[in-house]
């Protein structure tokens, strides 16, 4: 009998002993995989806009500088952390953005871009506004694709705030070229207002005098039906639409090269 219960010991023990080392060689294994991932270091490589109306600030290297700008920023863990606890960096010119990780190193940035409209220059800056004249960055840099605007007075201006002007309708009036701009996929370089003389519109390097602000949302429409013909044409010089009418008759627009 003593013999049957040393044999039954033995029996469990070797089994005790191989569950403990399946155990063991689980535990070491999950802790290389966790170390492993720990130490894994992340690099963004491609980039996604959810919607992009001017030149995008960011490439991936730019991307990559100004999301992980310390040294261990870029661990996997730590990046993971951070997004879950919205503590990932700002970037300008961007509403929201989410990292997508694509293995142990490497990762896609999907981009919500601020909805950017125009530019102002202001005591040596250049300040970015939305639809309803908010102030949404302010850099020393142009952003490709996006118009700057003059002509309209301002009492102050701060960030995030919406643009106060001298004269609000004049802001208003001026925010509503912009619209129309865009609803006419006008691509300016500059827009100057003036609210009782000619507006002007820069387009490369050509100068377009749109005159006083009567019938504006005509003379725009009418030069977004010729704009495509004249940009490949590479004019330089000065397209008068000052003359517009209810009823324009032919040769109402000229052209004047620069000399």
């Amino acid at each position: 009998i003593g013999a049957q219960c040393y044999a039954l010991r033995s029996k469990k023990e070797i089994e005790w002993s191989r569950a403990m080392k399946k155990k063991i060689f689980a535990i070491v294994v999950l802790l290389l995989i966790l170390f492993a991932v720990a130490s894994s270091r992340i690099k963004i490589t491609r980039v996604e806009y959810s919607h992009i109306t001017h030149g995008s600030w960011f490439d991936t290297q730019a991307l990559n500088q100004e999301i992980f700008q310390k040294k261990g920023d870029n661990l996997l863990v730590k990046v993971w952390f951070r997004q879950m606890t919205g503590d990932l960096p700002k970037l300008p010119f961007v509403q929201s953005y989410r990292i997508k990780f694509h293995g142990l190193h490497q990762a896609e940035i999907a981009i919500q871009e601020e909805d950017i409209v125009a530019y102002i220059e202001y005591m040596g800056s250049k300040f970015y506004i939305d639809d309803g004249a908010k102030v949404l960055e302010s850099s020393s840099k142009v952003l490709d694709g996006v118009i700057r605007v003059d002509g309209v007075e301002f009492k102050e201006i701060h960030l995030g705030e919406t643009l106060r002007a001298e004269d609000e309708t004049e802001l208003n009036e001026m925010l509503g070229y912009l619209r129309s701009l865009r609803s006419f996929h006008i691509q300016g370089d500059r827009f100057f207002y003036s609210k009782l003389g000619d507006n002007y519109l820069y387009i490369n390097k050509m100068d377009i005098n749109l005159g006083t602000r009567e019938n504006m949302q005509d003379k725009l429409e009418t030069l977004a039906d010729m704009l495509p013909d004249i940009l490949k044409q590479n004019l330089d010089g000065t397209l008068f639409l000052n003359r517009y009418t209810d009823k324009p008759s032919s040769g109402w627009y000229t052209f004047k090269r620069r000399s």
